[in-house]
């Protein structure tokens, strides 16, 4: 028996409808992972950092840690990071805990982080001192919070780039007249 070449592509799809219906199905209710991040400014040092959020009523607690063991994670850059999968949920109920050393730990952070993907999401904090207390407040994305006192350096760098380059100029011009006069 011949299949009319009109039907011979469904016909190949008819043999891979029984690989489809056993391949499994990703639900809404898949897990989710969930990447954390806090950038610690150089002067902050702490012996842990600690998130507790609520996925389905079920409380967990990750810690953050900033040596290179959580996947794409740089070690000792300032930015500590942790993963947590469970449940999607789109509001989780999120605090963070810093424990500064010889100092209790106190409560940096309170609130909620709303996530976009039911597969994957992260969340990012900046810790910042306010009136000698930890905070974390939340941002976009978590940078390095040990390279930001190299833009502190950033004006005497352009201060010498452009004194070198008037020096430049000055001795230019005065090989320049020096040459005109010896003619």
């Amino acid at each position: 028996m011949t299949t009319p070449a009109a039907l011979r592509p469904l016909a190949g799809l008819a043999l891979l409808c029984p690989l489809l219906a056993l391949a499994p199905a990703r639900a809404a209710e898949d897990e989710q992972e969930l990447l954390l991040r806090l950038a610690v400014p150089a002067e902050a040092v702490l012996d842990g950092v600690t998130v507790e959020l609520q996925r389905s009523g079920d409380t967990r607690s990750v810690s953050l840690v900033d040596d290179g063991t959580v996947a794409g994670d740089l070690p000792f850059d300032g930015i500590y990071t942790g993963r947590d999968r469970g449940p999607y949920t789109r509001l989780l109920p999120v605090r963070i805990t810093v424990a500064a050393t010889n100092a209790k730990p106190q409560l940096a952070y309170e609130g909620l982080v709303q996530t976009a993907d039911s597969r994957q999401d992260a969340a990012s904090w900046r810790l910042v001192k306010e009136f000698g207390l930890w905070k974390a407040m939340p941002t976009a994305a978590a940078y390095p919070g040990r390279t930001a006192a190299s833009a502190g350096a950033m004006p005497t760098a352009m201060a010498l780039a452009w004194g070198a380059l008037v020096i430049g100029l000055v001795v230019w011009v005065v090989r320049g007249v020096r040459k005109d006069g010896d003619g």
